[in-house]
């Protein structure tokens, strides 16, 4: 089943938007099972990411008339080819920073430690990382890419809480989110300070001028 995810798109936002959420969840699950017992291949398009992320076997993301990615719904959500793409699929977060040298980025006066292969030293970029990446705790201070945050709102969204965090200078306001009962167990609320660690791994880096 393929699915253009498209911008601009004029058409109905999602193929089941009238319905409740648990009734959405139930026919997804049932429009794609009945799509591989037919074999057939089928073409949609919508708005909704969701939709997209749990039924499709592939995925083309058009921005403007233009194909910004093709690939899984895996591929489009952990890799994406261009901060737009990052932008659209789910929630993201954006650092502004500078190459210093290969595998470090100056954001403020802090420095990332993240994969910079083909961007040249001291090309400007933007660093993205979702929310469910930065992985916050009351310790691992002195882990790579470890910074002091402060919690300035928290989201409870049921099984899991969207925190709003003050970051370094540079940093500005950063989303991540957080297990229920990690919020809980960290005691977690406005004002509270926490070690924020952004792993390598989870960060994508792009140059200033995509």
């Amino acid at each position: 089943m393929h699915w253009l995810l498209h911008q601009d798109c004029c058409c109905s936002t999602s193929l089941l938007s009238a319905l409740d959420a648990r009734v959405r969840a139930t026919l997804r699950h049932e429009i794609r099972s009945l799509h591989e017992r037919l074999g057939v291949t089928t073409i949609l398009v919508t708005h909704d990411q969701e939709e997209a992320l749990s039924m499709a076997d592939r995925i083309v993301v058009m921005n403007e008339g233009r194909i910004e990615q093709v690939g899984t719904p895996e591929e489009i959500y952990s890799a994406p080819a261009s901060p737009f793409v990052a932008d659209f699929i789910g929630v993201m977060n954006f650092l502004q920073g500078k190459v210093t040298n290969s595998g470090k980025v100056l954001i403020g006066g802090k420095t990332l430690d993240c994969e910079t292969a083909n961007i040249a030293e001291g090309s400007k970029v933007r660093v993205t990382v979702r929310p469910e990446d930065i992985l916050c705790s009351a310790k691992d201070k002195n882990a790579a890419n470890s910074f002091s945050v402060k919690v300035e709102s928290v989201e409870f969204l049921g099984s899991f809480c969207r925190l709003i965090l003050s970051g370094p200078d540079g940093f500005g306001e950063l989303m991540t989110d957080l297990s229920t009962q990690q919020v809980h167990e960290l005691n977690v609320t406005p004002e509270t300070t926490l070690t924020a660690v952004f792993p390598a791994r989870s960060l994508k880096v792009f140059p200033e001028s995509l």
